[in-house]
């Protein structure tokens, strides 16, 4: 049961870190540099939230998952602020799925944690 209740707190993590970069890649804030790394990372949370509902499908009773989410864009007005925010929740997603090794037992899901963990941390921002 806990290791179901990681992959639906994961699942809904990542959806919710996919809607901040879509959202982030339509404002015009971001220099060159930093939206090809938005991008980037939108990219491997999409195969993360793929990766991830694939063990959803295996479980028992999976649920439909509907992200209740809306991105601050107002207070996220420069690009300074924009990336400590995606920075920050990076950092949150990794410490999360860090701590979520502990208690996970079936080797499998273990391993595509541990590499979905490893992607999250590879490409940061620049200011």
């Amino acid at each position: 049961e806990i290791e179901n209740n990681i992959v639906r707190g994961a699942i809904l993590a990542e959806m919710e870190i996919v809607e901040a970069y879509s959202a982030s890649l339509k404002l015009t804030i971001l220099d060159k540099k930093n939206r090809a790394i938005a991008i980037y990372n939108l990219k491997n949370h999409k195969i993360n939230l793929a990766i991830l509902r694939k063990f959803n499908l295996k479980i028992k009773n999976s649920t439909k998952f509907e992200l209740d989410y809306e991105f601050p864009k107002e207070d996220l007005n420069t690009q300074k602020r924009l990336t400590k925010f995606l920075s920050d929740m990076e950092s949150s997603l990794y410490i999360a799925y860090t701590d979520a090794l502990e208690n996970i037992t079936n080797e499998n899901l273990k391993s595509k944690i541990n590499i979905i963990k490893n992607t999250n941390k590879s490409f940061w921002f620049k200011n």
